[in-house]
């Protein structure tokens, strides 16, 4: 879930992106820590992954979920994990979940930035095999660096994902693309200005691009401490060429800006075009949500309201690539409701139908890192 509040962008913070090229572990072992009440089907139209807490327990856990009602159907893995903790899910083409796994940097004071420790991080890519039964490490950062957001390509050739240092990834992470059966990588975006954020890419059907939410760097010359930034450009939405580097990002790259006095905060391909959720408002959460939707030349078809004060968003595509499902954290809420809320819906594109399908109490931990 993408969560950025502007107001903490000088306060030391441990965002969870970057990584530098890493050597490669492919080790497999039986999962610990089992807790099926079942075997739904993974990938499938009725299911999706996501972080989820167990009923009545306010603790995360990796779990298959019901995407008609939100109900838990099977907890893959309990949190954290290995000491980490989930900075992105991904579904292989065959139903396999790739699981993005980091922890760090650690702070040692409270001036300005928080004085991140080097080699005070931790990262891996985990591959969970059908019904989670075996678990294998396909990539482990070193602990000066951090990995987020790991996606295999359709066709499970190459894998995405984001990367920067451990003390100096704040605001500050790059792409990198992997192909899995030479280990060769190329980088996107590492020369970028400090303080600029990549999140959450998403590969396109055909895996020549990668649909990014991107905020540019409002200077080129920020020289601050390690943990601290200045303040972004409003973040859009941006398709990457991914099947080379490139210092910047590459010239062929499509942005869409969201509309006036908002930001994009979530992104993903559809088959036939791509949606997004833009939030709007002081500081880009204060006022209303909406998921748009976007034909493959991008142009905008449709704005559907989520509700007010958006301060982290999520959304995954279905198989079929029509459909879409998204949570949204909405901290305030309708009269009467004392905590936080987060929604969880689905949007159907045949029926053109807007279905919310559970609401959760509290933050950005009640619902996130989904895959569908």
């Amino acid at each position: 879930m993408v969560r950025r509040s502007r107001a903490l962008l000088f306060v030391a913070a441990a965002v969870a992106v970057g990584c530098s090229n890493s050597p490669t572990a492919r080790s497999t072992s039986v999962r610990p820590d089992p807790r099926h009440v079942g075997h739904p089907t993974i990938g499938g139209p009725s299911t999706f992954v996501a972080t989820m807490a167990r009923p009545g327990s306010q603790i995360p856990s990796l779990v298959v979920a019901s995407a008609t009602n939100g109900s838990v159907l099977e907890i893959l893995h309990s949190l954290p994990w290995n000491q980490m903790n989930v900075s992105g899910t991904s579904l292989g083409p065959d139903s396999t979940i790739w699981v993005t796994l980091n922890r760090g940097p650690t702070y040692r004071s409270d001036v300005l930035g928080g004085d991140p420790a080097p080699d005070s991080c931790a990262s891996e890519v985990v591959e969970i095999g059908p019904h989670g039964a075996r678990t294998t490490v396909v990539l482990r950062g070193n602990d000066n660096e951090l990995i987020s957001d790991a996606a295999p390509s359709p066709n499970g050739k190459l894998l995405a994902y984001l990367q920067s240092g451990c003390t100096n990834g704040y605001f500050s992470n790059w792409l990198t693309v992997k192909e899995l059966s030479t280990k060769r990588t190329w980088e996107i975006g590492a020369g970028l200005p400090r303080c600029h954020l990549l999140t959450h890419p998403e590969w396109t059907r055909d895996g020549e691009h990668l649909l990014v939410t991107y905020s540019q760097a409002s200077t080129t010359s920020y020289t601050g401490p390690d943990g601290s930034c200045s303040t972004p450009a409003p973040s859009l939405m941006a398709l990457i060429p991914a099947t080379t580097g490139a210092p910047d990002l590459p010239s062929r790259t499509v942005t869409v800006t969201a509309g006036p006095g908002c930001e994009m905060s979530a992104a993903v391909p559809t088959e036939s075009g791509y949606a997004a959720i833009e939030h709007c408002g002081l500081l880009y959460i204060t006022g209303p949500a909406r998921l748009l939707r976007y034909t493959t030349s991008m142009q905008k078809t449709s704005s559907i309201s989520l509700g007010e004060c958006e301060d982290g968003a999520d959304l995954a595509v279905d198989r079929s690539g029509e459909d879409v499902i998204g949570s949204v954290y909405l901290f305030c809420n309708p009269p009467g409701i004392v905590a936080p809320l987060t929604n969880l819906w689905v949007y159907s594109s045949k029926e053109g139908v807007y279905k919310r399908v559970i609401s959760l109490q509290g933050g950005t931990l009640a619902a996130s890192n989904i895959t569908w």
